[in-house]
């Protein structure tokens, strides 16, 4: 999926703490978020969930919508949700279903991708290329989302669908990132992040990104939310394992 468009790491870290997407009729203002597509059915059609959990219908955008591509959904179109940037307006509304209307002025996909519950065995030869980690634009949300804004270099934007990466819960310890383990238990739930960049070598612009990791708590057998204090994602820059953290 085409990687469209960076992300000004202050309109993320605002749209992200925000503690309510609704305003009153006489509020309206355009908003950002990071927030969830749904295509519903006939009966409850076409809804936005806020990362926060608040769910609005949408009234205007529609054919916004319709733009994202089926691939951009997870797991599947008919059952899953895609991840979006979004600008909206949005209004509170009395509903038993709807915690408001949202209004979208416009929609940016956002890939999301699940995360590995095991060391891929292609790590080593593959995903050794550096990625930086915003330290401030981690967040895990609605149990099941681990997003980063990722930055690496790059020869220009023709090349943007080689990159990969990958998000790994490694219970063995085993790998680059083996002796970057505490000896003791922190109480942080450890993640590695990998990235491989294909043929696009030798860039110097850097490239912006913002992903969406689908982690939840039966994947590891743990409650993420409650048994952990934070998580901690080790990546490699600058020819060595860095970390980064994410308080609960």
């Amino acid at each position: 999926m085409k990687r469209v468009f960076g992300i000004c790491a202050v309109m993320l870290a605002v749209a992200l703490m925000a503690k309510s997407c609704f305003g009153s009729r006489s509020e309206k203002v355009v908003s950002t978020a990071l927030a969830s597509i749904v295509t519903g059915d006939s009966s409850l059609g076409e809804y936005v969930i806020f990362d926060n959990g608040q769910a609005g219908l949408i009234t205007k955008g529609n054919e916004l919508v319709n733009q994202i591509p089926a691939d951009a959904y997870f797991p599947d179109q008919a059952t899953g949700e895609a991840r979006a940037w979004i600008y909206y307006t949005s209004e509170a509304v009395n509903d038993l279903i709807f915690d408001g209307k949202v209004e979208i002025e416009a929609l940016y996909p956002v890939d999301i991708q699940l995360a590995d519950t095991r060391l891929p065995a292609n790590i080593a030869d593959e995903y050794k290329d550096e990625i930086s980690v915003s330290s401030n634009n981690i967040t895990y949300t609605r149990d099941r989302y681990v997003n980063l804004q990722l930055f690496y270099k790059s020869v220009d934007s023709f090349f943007d669908d080689e990159h990969k990466f990958r998000l790994v819960y490694n219970s063995d310890k085993t790998g680059y990132f083996a002796e970057s383990y505490p000896a003791n238990d922190d109480g942080y739930l450890y993640l590695e992040l990998y990235h491989d960049a294909g043929s696009d070598v030798n860039g110097q612009k850097y490239k912006e990104l913002l992903m969406s990791f689908y982690l939840d708590d039966l994947m590891i057998g743990r409650h993420i939310s409650s048994e952990y204090k934070g998580i901690k994602i080790f990546y490699r820059e600058g020819g060595k394992a860095r970390v980064v953290e994410y308080k609960f």
